[in-house]
């Protein structure tokens, strides 16, 4: 009787992005902080992580921030929008997760209307 091999179990890409750029983050910050710098634990647990790139270039490395959902990034998306005169935001995504999947931006949709409509 002949064993069957099992299945080979290896993450698929974004999970190893995903996976590479955290360990690029703790790497480079190792026991520095910075303001609301999460936990290693926390990141692997979040629902929706952010790595953000800043313009500030006391800042070299990318920042991680944390969200419950989505609808959080699409929010600072619309914000960045609607204040695009004010110019350019202090740090902008340079890759998102939901669930250790990356994510990208599949539509945009804007409707116009009147005021009174």
């Amino acid at each position: 009787m002949t064993k069957t091999p099992a299945p080979k179990t290896t993450p698929d890409r974004s999970e190893s992005d995903f996976m590479e750029r955290v360990q690029a983050h703790e790497r480079n910050w190792g026991n520095e902080k910075y303001a609301d710098r999460p936990d290693l634990i926390d990141i692997l647990r979040s629902t929706v992580v952010v790595f953000w790139q800043h313009t500030d270039p006391k800042i070299k490395h990318p920042t991680i921030g944390l969200y419950d959902d989505l609808r959080e990034v699409e929010s600072w998306f619309v914000q960045m929008l609607m204040r695009a005169q004010l110019g350019t935001p202090d740090k902008r995504p340079s890759a998102i997760y939901a669930k250790g999947h990356k994510v990208i931006i599949r539509d945009v949709n804007i409707t116009f209307g009147t005021p009174d409509a």
